[in-house]
């Protein structure tokens, strides 16, 4: 395949927000949810994301922005790690390799920075992007879900046999566990969940045995709206993993209540985790046009 010839691909730090924001809207106007964003939403992303302007690109053909790629650098856990947070193109200039420069031109600076892993999510129904990857050296490593339930649950939906004890407090503290699992998904690490909170279950000699990180959303009158499951994990040293993960579902999805239970880059992996949600009638979700909200879980090394 020839790349368009006239492509000229800048640091997104050299471009205007304007500019930046246009190839951005260009290319993900057509795409499976809604991504369209403002100037101030765009800003507020790359913050929120630790996106770096720095580390992202710009395509433009003939002064006309065409497509960009957003990426992220950080240290953790005494390694760089990379992640890219966006890669879009125009309509009418796919096909023609941009997303392929735009995506070398990415892992070229990763070689420079010295990262040692990088990672995307892409939506599995968009196989032409998984396979611009592939090409590219990155390999699929899980599938990613989100499920989602509305209204209330019974309230032995995750009764568990045994109730172990609980420390609420922020993402930050199971973040320090030494079973905390920084090989996920990027939005779904401790970190890059300010607003998140917290539970960890310990055993009855205090120790921690099982985590979980989320996010509750409250409504103007102050009630309950939506609950969001990022982590959930078993130490692998316990054998009663059922009754942990039954103990912290209950705690992140209080029953006899009404609202919006949903998981986030939930790895197909975990399939206890998935079993438990499947049970209590969580179900898989789907974009407004009917697109299954799963993705494709990728890592460069």
């Amino acid at each position: 395949m020839e790349t368009l010839q006239t492509v000229e691909i800048k640091p997104f730090s050299h471009c205007t927000i304007a500019e930046a924001l246009e190839a951005w809207n260009k290319g993900f106007r057509d795409y499976y949810t809604p991504i369209e964003l403002s100037a101030d939403q765009l800003i507020s992303r790359m913050g929120q994301m630790g996106l770096s302007p720095d580390y992202s690109f710009v395509a433009f053909d003939q002064g006309e922005p065409v497509g960009i790629i957003l990426n992220a650098i950080k240290r953790i856990n005494g390694k760089k790690r990379a992640w890219n947070g966006g890669t879009s193109v125009a309509v009418n200039y796919r096909s023609l390799g941009v997303g392929r420069v735009l995506v070398n031109k990415t892992l070229e600076l990763y070689k420079k920075e010295g990262v040692d892993s990088a990672s995307l999510e892409a939506f599995s129904v968009n196989k032409k992007a998984i396979r611009l990857y592939e090409r590219c050296g990155y390999k699929f490593q899980d599938t990613l879900l989100f499920f989602e339930h509305k209204g209330a649950m019974p309230d032995n939906v995750f009764k568990a046999s045994k109730v172990f004890s609980k420390h609420y407090g922020i993402p930050h503290e199971a973040g320090q566990l030494s079973f905390y699992d920084s090989e996920v998904p990027w939005q779904t690490r401790w970190n890059f969940l300010c607003s998140g909170e917290s539970v960890i279950v310990k055993n009855d000699l205090q120790k921690e045995i099982g985590y979980a990180i989320y996010q509750r959303r409250f409504n103007e009158d102050g009630k309950l709206s939506a609950v969001v499951l990022y982590q959930c994990k078993v130490s692998e040293t316990e054998d009663n993993k059922q009754e942990i993960l039954l103990n912290l579902l209950n705690e992140v999805f209080p029953p006899g209540i009404s609202y919006h239970k949903t998981t986030y880059n939930l790895p197909s992996s975990n399939e206890l985790l998935i079993h438990l949600l499947e049970k209590a009638e969580f179900k898989e979700a789907a974009a407004p046009n009917g697109t299954p909200l799963k993705q494709a879980f990728m890592v460069f090394e």
